[in-house]
């Protein structure tokens, strides 16, 4: 006589079927949600291994599709505009370099970069531009 074990696992073909069906279907549901929801996070993981490697630039695209996917999720705003201040500045450095070594027309591209990423830093950016060509102008008239 069989057992209550036994009977629990004795499933009729019909059931069984039906199970395998809930269950694919409830994978299938729950492997929706993760891509769904996982978007915003594989941008975020990227924009973050690129801040680690000091790459500014992708990083913002990174956290801007992160955002895009997550536009309340504080964090992802948080690291979007830390990235887009630390690109700016990078660009504003590397024009202040080539300014200061005789390169104006790389220098221009450079602050250009930079005030189109963040077009906060014009102000700033107007005055730091000017100083070192002034600097420059007036050397070179010395005879």
């Amino acid at each position: 006589m069989p057992t209550n074990a036994d009977q629990h696992l004795a499933v009729s073909p019909g059931r069984l079927e039906n199970r395998m069906k809930v269950r694919l279907s409830g994978g299938g549901v729950l492997l929706l949600l993760c891509l769904a929801c996982g978007g915003g996070n594989l941008f975020f993981r990227e924009g973050r291994r690129a801040e680690l490697r000091k790459d500014y630039d992708t990083a913002l695209v990174y956290f801007q599709k992160a955002l895009q996917s997550q536009p309340d999720n504080s964090l992802f705003m948080i690291h979007e505009k830390t990235a887009r201040t630390l690109a700016a500045d990078f660009h504003l450095r590397q024009g202040r370099r080539l300014l200061a070594s005789g390169r104006p027309d790389e220098a221009s591209g450079e602050f250009q970069k930079a005030v189109g990423i963040d077009p906060t830093n014009l102000p700033g950016l107007s005055r730091r531009k000017l100083r070192p060509s002034a600097r420059g102008s007036r050397n070179s008239s010395k005879p």
